[in-house]
């Protein structure tokens, strides 16, 4: 049997970022946003609140998988800023001798 991770009786929405169709996954996305686009929001926002020192290389690449997957999937570009952010981090981190 397959496991539904939809939650039973939740109709289909539109993600407010990415133009994906979902459902509630019940996995806390709020606000009209597909579950990964609720995710990368919240790390656009600690990126954006100064903690982007904290990042670990495990965040950085699943942020880049996240978008990727996004993007393979038909959402529209709503994370390129992101994405940018992401790669001068990494700059600037392999810059310092960090990486």
């Amino acid at each position: 049997m397959k496991f539904n991770r939809f939650t039973k009786g939740t109709g289909v929405y539109t993600c407010g970022c990415c133009g994906r169709r979902t459902r509630d996954t019940g996995d806390g996305a709020i606000n009209g946003l597909c579950s990964t686009c609720y995710d990368l929001a919240g790390f656009e926002n600690s990126i954006m609140d100064g903690y982007q020192s904290e990042l670990t290389k495990n965040e950085i690449q699943l942020i880049i998988r996240m978008v990727q997957k996004v993007y393979s999937n038909g959402g529209q570009r709503e994370w390129d800023a992101l994405l940018n952010q992401v790669v001068a981090i990494c700059e600037e981190r392999i810059a310092m001798g960090e990486v």
